[in-house]
This record gives C-alpha cells, structure tokens and sequence, in this order.
C-alpha cells in the first residue's frame, strides 16, 4: 500500500499524540527537525507542525552537523 501525502494520517497521528500526552499530564511537546534552509524539503515538515500549534522555539547549529529547529507547543 502506498501513501500519499493530504491523506490525513500525519494529523490524525500528531492528534492521537497530543491527546495523550495530555492525557497522562505533560504541558508541553517538543521536536526537533530539519531547517527548511538547510533542506528545503522539510519547509513542509515545517509548516505541518505550525498547522497543528507547533512554533519555531529554538535553533542549534551543532546538532546533525547542518543544525536543527526545535518546534514546542503549549498543550
């Protein structure tokens, strides 16, 4: 089986994900990804996560060599 992006799965993950991190207490989720400046493909990653609440709270220039974005959201 296949999947393509805009099928909805990616949101209904972050949803479950969110819900139960809630759920047993946690006021906050975090993760790290690519700069879209670095690859340009993740400008995607990106703006997926900024759909669901995520913003840009942190950057590092020394990790995975090229450096990463941390992205938090308040739950």
């Amino acid at each position: 089986m296949l999947i393509k992006r805009g099928q909805g799965l990616g949101s209904q993950l972050i949803n479950y994900l969110i819900r139960h991190v809630t759920e047993i207490g946690f006021k906050r989720v975090s993760l790290l990804t690519v700069p879209p400046e670095v690859k340009p493909l993740y400008e995607h990653t990106v703006k997926f996560y900024e759909k669901h609440g995520f913003i840009v709270s942190k950057r590092y220039s020394e990790i995975w060599g090229s450096g990463a974005i941390e992205m938090s959201k308040n739950l």
